[in-house]
């Protein structure tokens, strides 16, 4: 169980910056966002990935429907898995944290028996 679960975190993970990868190069299969049958290229949206992807393109895409709008499916991975790497990484600076505090306590140490071995 636990490896099915760190497994899916790191898989996840990566798929997310994979995807933000693609995002940024390429429109990917579906290139516009259509809410209400209208072309909409939000600021906010397009600055998420750097997204050269939600330019006007001539040609006419599929997209994802998602209730009222339709996201282009690299973004809809992005967005799935942003989540999980968000998760990942607070994880990791806790970790980083835990890891930091074991090796001034393993100095701390170090240094006290030194010093006692230099007074004798």
């Amino acid at each position: 169980m636990l490896q099915t679960v760190l497994f899916l975190m790191c898989a996840g993970n990566e798929l997310f910056f994979v995807m933000a990868y693609v995002v940024y190069h390429t429109a990917g299969p579906l290139g516009t966002v259509r809410v209400w049958g209208r072309r909409v290229v939000s600021r906010r949206y397009t600055q998420l990935f750097h997204c050269c992807a939600l330019q006007a393109r001539s040609r006419r895409r599929a997209a994802v429907n998602i209730g009222i709008a339709s996201i282009p499916l690299y973004h809809l991975i992005a967005y799935a898995t942003l989540p999980v790497c968000v998760v990942k990484q607070l994880l990791s600076v806790i970790q980083l944290i835990g890891a930091s505090q074991q090796l001034a306590q393993i100095d701390r140490s170090e240094r006290k028996s030194n010093a006692s071995k230099r007074k004798t």
